[in-house]
């Protein structure tokens, strides 16, 4: 039996955040066969299940980059932020006027300017759109799809009853001012900070990672570490690679990922997962 934790965007989905029928079906046959395929995304949770259910699958994830470990029907693991460094990432977010959202477990909370934020540096920056093939418009459309609740301060989430902050998700194309966030937020104690594209900037509490999420959903099914299999694609996926027992890049992932990891597979575009768990889980000819 072996844990398989797959990442979605660049990895499980095609660039339309689609997921492929082919994709689908090696996971149900892998399941079928007795393993344990899972989800490990930087998205919220609910927003996973959402996902999974309006594609007809049922699988344990991590969701917020590792933060929020589900499966059975419940969060089996949580690494929630303290909520001094969520109020220090907070201020320091808004005050530099940076989009962004935070992701809870009441929900997914928009900073009250956000779509406007959006444009107004993606405008400034207009060629890293290029990266997810999309345009400014586009871009906006996507994130409107997506249900969130704006707030204007950190004191409205710190005054929701029993919140637990797992992840500030910002967008950050500009060069410069992703470079002046990474050194405000070194000087901020307990958080990790990572990215899912070139075009944002990821912050959790020190164990919100995706290497926390596989180890948490192993130590549930009693699955040695040596027995798990990690794909994906970006920065963000890097701790769950280092820790799996092997580790799969995508074709299309980051050169720095396809380095640390012992396999490459084909592309998001090519069904790249479905292939690997044919070829390496499954042991097909392929």
């Amino acid at each position: 039996m072996k844990l398989v934790a797959i990442d979605l965007d660049g990895t499980l989905l095609t660039d339309e955040k689609r997921i492929s029928q082919a994709n689908k079906q090696a996971i149900q046959e892998a399941k079928a066969q007795g393993h344990l395929i899972m989800i490990c995304s930087g998205r919220p949770h609910d927003g996973i299940l959402q996902f999974l259910q309006e594609n007809d699958l049922s699988l344990p994830l991590a969701g917020s980059n590792g933060a929020i470990v589900y499966t059975d029907n419940r969060i089996i693991h949580s690494a929630a932020m303290t909520l001094q460094a969520a109020a220090d990432v907070f201020y320091h977010l808004d005050h530099q006027q940076h989009p962004f959202k935070v992701y809870t477990n009441k929900g997914v909370f928009t900073q009250k300017a956000f779509l406007e934020r959006v444009r107004k540096e993606f405008s400034a920056a207009p060629e890293t759109l290029n990266y997810n093939k999309m345009s400014l418009e586009d871009l906006i459309e996507y994130q409107e799809k997506f249900t969130s609740v704006p707030i204007t301060s950190f004191e409205e989430l710190k005054a929701i009853m029993d919140i637990e902050i797992y992840k500030f998700f910002a967008f950050t194309p500009l060069k410069s001012r992703k470079k002046t966030l990474a050194s405000a937020l070194e000087r901020i104690e307990g958080l990790t900070v990572t990215a899912s594209d070139i075009n944002n900037t990821e912050i959790m509490g020190i164990h919100g990672h995706k290497g926390t999420g596989i180890r948490q959903m192993a130590n549930y099914y009693q699955i040695p570490i040596e027995d798990t299999v990690a794909i994906g694609d970006n920065f963000n996926d890097v701790p769950m690679l280092e820790v799996a027992g092997l580790s799969i890049a995508m074709g299309n992932a980051l050169e720095e990922v396809k380095k640390i990891c012992d396999l490459t597979t084909l592309t998001n575009e090519e069904d790249g997962v479905a292939y690997a768990i044919r070829k390496y889980v499954l042991k097909e000819v392929v």
